[in-house]
Order: structure tokens, then C-alpha cells, then sequence
């Protein structure tokens, strides 16, 4: 966790044991920014970069940027351990630009600041190694991955291999057999038919691709760019014979798979993967979930509707608004609730949007005997966003921004429904 100090930055790494009955934390600090951090069962690395002003950014030009390494390693019962620090070029892209290689740590970075790669200098794998003298010794270097293709969109180390999706829209997939962790070496590359966002690591050196792709279609004025979500599997235990093995797509939707990997759940105990998608015609039709099976290829097994919550009676009375001027304040499909308390600022209903009407507006058509309460504008909820799909004790639940819902495991249809309004970057709430 990061902290500041009289104005240094501090790096504090803190355990603490599970299932004790104690609270007995036991941590080191190192005198670092942390910016970006990657977690494995027994190793954590965190980047630290030189701290721009983000009006420099345009103005300055940084040709040598460079970013510091810290590892950290853990061991039962012990504190954290400062294993040591080390310097790689360019800028790494997110946690999962690292990875556990032997005893060493793998790390992608692209050639450029955090904020402009260099679409020209490309992509470098860098092995770093505890030297026992406090420091990270590069120990094995792969450089210009990309041979001036482009960035790197996502990266993924999986089973002996690291994934690095590159050019138009990151749909080169470069791959790099670290079988041998003193010799990296870049091997094949395969190209996708959609952008990935996000490399999820299979057993048998595959991993599943949550993407996206789009194309047009109509004519004239009816030509419209149409969006769609794809998997991808992709079979790399050749590493200089990538190949995929198959594709499921689904037209008219998006999802946030490639900005937030917790939005998508791997069932493994069935091959199944499961997350929320959107529907993006905006005609006001169910948001959805995807359940594809991946098992020598890839297989829908359902999509699950996001049901609306359960309708309820409104939980205060309503008001007819007869006031012509009123009225326009209000949007057309909007009712207005009166609430006795007047101390009360919000209200939940559920298939509702509901706030609260200020008290300059409820002068314009409220008699001033009846102004002891507070007055609620409510319009319909949109339809509920998939958040999370999650697996509990064999159950599979649907969390949207206004719901839980309980499928059945076999059938993934709803068995019960629960208001449970979130807020959260998917929903209206």
C-alpha cells in the first residue's frame, strides 16, 4: 500500500494470518511510489515511476523513460521479505505484464510513459532477478517484440508462454516460450478476428480471449456500426504454431470484461465461463449474461436475461400533478410520490429511479398546508446491468445494479430475485 512521509512516498507491504482468531500484522516498507502491483501465491512486484505533472506531459518529452521494479516475497508465518529492486525501459500495461519464471520475475513493458507508447519502438520481455544483494539483475532481455507493430493492448503469461496482443486493435497475438527461463525467445503469432481485452489462462497451455469486433450494417441513412462480443480459445502449447481453436461471438452487445477482468468468472469445476454483456441497439431490451463452454472449443450454453427487480406497491402515496408548468419540470413517464417524513432524502422502490424534489419546485404546485413531507419524482429504472457473474456453493448469481439473481446451474434459467440496488460503473445507480 502506498503512504507518504513529510513528502516521500512509502511502499508498505503488510500480512497478517487468516483464521487465528488474531490480528497480528507483520510488514516491511521500502521508500518508493507504488503505481502498479502484481500478487502471486508467494511473490509481489510493484512499479514505480517518476510522478509528471500532467500539464508536462505534452510539453516535455521523455525519450529515455524508465520504470523501477520491487519485489517482495512471502513465506508461511514469516513478514514480507524486500527481495530487492531492478530498472526496466518503457512502461509496463497493468498487472498483468508480469509474471512468475522459475525463480524469476517476467516483465512486459512498452517503449514510451504510461500515458504515450511509442507505436514505433515496440515491446520488451525483461527477466529480473534477486542478485542477493538487493537489487533485480536482468538476467534475460527479448527486445522490439513488436518490430514497430505497435503497443501492447493486453498481456498475459500463461503456462511457459507469455500472450502479447499487438498492431490494428491488438489483434496480433505474439507469443514468447519461456520454457527455458535463461533463454526466452519469441516464437509464433497468430491473428484474431476481433480485439482482446482480456487473456484468461486454461490448463493444457490454452487460454480463453474476451474480445469485442464490430462491422456495419444497412445502407444510407440506415448504415449503423454494430458491436459485437467475442471468446476466442486459443491453443498455444506449440509455441510457433498458435492456433484457435474456436470462436463464439454475439452480435449488438459489449461488455467491461477488458477494463475490469473481475467482471468475468471462470467455473472450472464445469469449463464453463460467465459475465454480463449490454445491449447496445438502446431499444430498450433485457441486458444479458454469457455462459460458453470452453472444452476443445467454444460453446454457448445459455444467455440469461437480467430480470427487472420484483414490482412492488409504491412505498408512499402518489400525486396527481395537475399544474400545467409542473408538469413540464417532470419527465413524461414519471410519478410523484409524498412521503410523511420530511426529514427523509431518499427513497428506494424497486423498478424506480427516485429523488428527491427540492422544495422551491414543490412551492410551484403543492398547497403550503400539505408541504410538511418530502415529495419523490420516480421514473422507471432502466433494465438491470450484469455486473459480476458469481458461483456460490454451486449456484450461479446474477449481480446487476439493481438486483441478485439465483439461476438454476443446469437450466441457467431464474429461480428468485432480490432487490439489491449497487452502485458501480455498469448501472444507473
Amino acid at each position: 500500500m502506498p503512504d507518504t512521509f513529510s513528502g516521500v512516498a512509502m511502499t508498505s507491504m503488510v500480512t497478517f494470518p487468516l483464521g487465528t482468531g488474531r490480528f497480528e500484522p507483520a510488514g516491511t516498507s521500502i521508500l518508493a511510489p507504488a503505481t502498479t502491483l502484481y500478487a502471486g501465491l508467494d511473490k509481489v512486484a510493484i512499479s514505480s515511476e517518476v510522478w509528471v505533472d500532467p500539464i508536462d506531459r505534452d510539453r516535455l518529452k521523455f525519450d529515455d523513460w524508465r520504470t523501477a521494479i520491487h519485489e517482495f516475497s512471502f513465506e508461511a508465518d514469516d513478514a514480507p521479505t524486500y527481495a530487492g529492486s531492478g530498472i526496466v525501459d518503457g512502461s509496463t500495461v497493468g498487472q498483468f505484464a508480469y509474471g512468475e519464471v522459475g525463480g524469476s520475475l517476467g516483465v512486459v513493458t512498452s517503449k514510451g510513459t504510461p500515458w504515450d507508447q511509442d507505436l514505433d519502438r515496440g515491446i520488451d520481455l525483461t527477466i529480473l532477478t534477486p542478485d542477493g544483494k538487493g537489487g533485480l539483475a536482468q538476467t534475460a532481455t527479448v527486445g522490439d517484440l513488436a518490430k514497430g507493430g505497435g503497443g501492447a493492448s493486453a498481456v498475459r503469461f500463461v503456462e511457459d508462454r507469455v500472450l502479447i496482443s499487438t498492431g490494428l486493435f491488438g489483434r496480433e497475438v505474439l507469443v514468447l516460450d519461456l520454457t527455458d527461463p535463461a533463454k526466452p525467445r519469441q516464437a509464433g503469432r497468430v491473428t484474431l478476428s476481433g480485439a482482446p481485452g482480456y487473456f484468461h489462462p486454461l490448463p493444457d497451455h490454452r487460454a480463453l480471449v474476451i474480445g469485442s469486433r464490430t462491422d456495419q450494417v444497412g445502407t444510407g441513412k440506415d448504415k449503423q456500426s454494430r458491436s459485437w462480443v467475442q471468446a476466442q480459445l486459443l491453443d498455444v502449447s506449440k509455441a510457433d504454431a498458435p492456433r484457435v481453436l474456436g470462436v463464439w461471438e454475439r452480435p449488438w452487445t459489449s461488455d467491461q470484461v477488458g477494463a475490469d477482468h473481475h467482471a468475468f468468472t471462470y467455473w472450472p469445476g464445469r469449463n464453463l465461463a460467465l459475465w454480463g454483456l449490454q445491449n447496445t441497439r438502446f431499444d430498450g431490451q433485457p441486458n444479458e449474461a454469457a455462459v460458453v463452454e470452453v472444452k476443445g472449443g467454444v460453446k454457448e450454453v445459455a444467455v440469461p436475461v437480467a430480470s427487472k427487480p420484483n414490482a412492488v406497491p409504491s412505498p408512499c402515496p402518489t400525486v396527481d400533478v395537475t399544474d400545467a408548468e409542473a408538469q413540464q419540470l417532470l419527465p413524461d413517464d414519471a410519478l410523484v410520490l409524498r412521503c410523511g417524513d420530511q426529514s427523509q432524502k431518499e427513497l428506494e422502490w424497486p423498478r424506480y429511479q427516485c429523488y428527491r424534489i427540492d422544495n422551491g419546485t414543490i412551492a410551484r404546485f403543492v398547497p403550503e398546508d400539505q408541504r410538511a413531507a418530502s415529495y419523490f419524482e420516480c421514473s422507471p429504472a432502466p433494465q438491470p446491468t450484469v455486473s459480476r457473474v458469481l458461483v456460490v456453493d454451486g449456484k450461479p448469481i446474477l449481480l446487476t445494479d439493481q438486483t441478485l439473481e439465483v439461476l438454476d446451474p443446469d437450466t441457467f434459467q431464474s429461480r428468485s430475485i432480490t432487490y439489491h440496488p449497487s452502485s458501480g460503473p455498469y448501472g444507473a445507480y
